[in-house]
């Protein structure tokens, strides 16, 4: 009897534990070497339904970055009200440039609710690269930086499942935002596309999608990513391949175990 007891106070105990996990907002911070020196940038991704806007924009003008990245899923497909996205935007276009790329939720939005999407980002200043690019300066140099609009076969098969997804190529990318240009920063929501960002020649990249794994094990990393593969490749932290760097955020939305919800800070040196 006593040991089931002790079962009953640790489940009781993991659920309270899993509760108050999933309303932290951490902040994860990285340095990169890279040409440019000095550079600050806030990363926001994989909100989904999570309604915390308030606490992201304190956060983040903590912060005081030079530039802040949203890399997709900043709302559900399922949304019909944006009056979050509204105000999350607006505040944190007060504080520096934001710049923003879709993930495969916006591109599943029917058509109204995407125009009503972009309307809102563009009416409160955000730059939004859909296969476009913007240019920052940054102590007299110029960055430019890409967001890619990732085909939906990436995400989901034609009939809705999760295999034989389609891959994506160099050639693609080049032919969807052009030919790498100077210092590049590239927004693209799936980081399982590595090898072609590293190809294409950025030198940072910045995903997110897979939610960290939902849940971390220790020294073994993320568990599952959104296509129900186990153990992805790619879930959350720094990756190299030759000069790039990808960054890939844990995310902030979706319940997630032993995987607080985080704001990305990254630091050039």
């Amino acid at each position: 009897m006593e040991f089931v007891y002790l079962i009953i106070c640790f489940l009781i105990l993991f659920v309270i534990y899993i509760y108050a996990e999933n309303k932290l907002l951490v902040v994860k911070r990285y340095i990169v070497r890279t040409d440019i020196k000095g550079l600050k940038i806030v990363q926001i991704s994989d909100i989904h339904k999570k309604r915390c806007g308030k606490l992201i924009c304190s956060k983040v003008r903590q912060l005081e970055p030079d530039i802040i990245l949203l890399t997709g899923d900043i709302v559900s497909r399922k949304e019909r009200d944006f009056s979050h996205l509204d105000r999350l935007t607006a505040g944190l276009a007060k504080i520096c440039p934001v710049y923003a790329c879709p993930g495969n939720h916006e591109c599943d939005l029917p058509e109204k609710e995407y125009s009503v999407y972009k309307h809102i980002m563009e009416k409160n200043g955000i730059s939004y690269l859909e296969n476009s690019q913007a240019v920052y300066e940054h102590n007299g140099r110029q960055i430019k930086i890409y967001g890619a609009a990732l085909k939906k076969g990436v995400y989901k098969n034609p009939e809705g499942g999760y295999s034989h997804l389609e891959s994506y190529t160099t050639p693609e990318l080049e032919n969807a935002i052009g030919k790498k240009d100077g210092f590049t920063i590239l927004l693209a929501h799936n980081p399982f596309c590595f090898d072609a960002y590293a190809q294409w020649g950025a030198e940072l990249v910045f995903s997110g999608h897979v939610h960290g794994g939902a849940v971390r094990l220790p020294f073994i990393g993320g568990l599952l990513s959104p296509e129900r593969k186990f153990f992805p490749k790619y879930s959350k932290g720094v990756y190299k391949s030759g000069k790039t760097a990808m960054v890939v955020s844990g995310g902030i939305g979706k319940l997630r175990i032993f995987n607080p919800p985080e704001i990305v800070f990254l630091e050039t040196e």
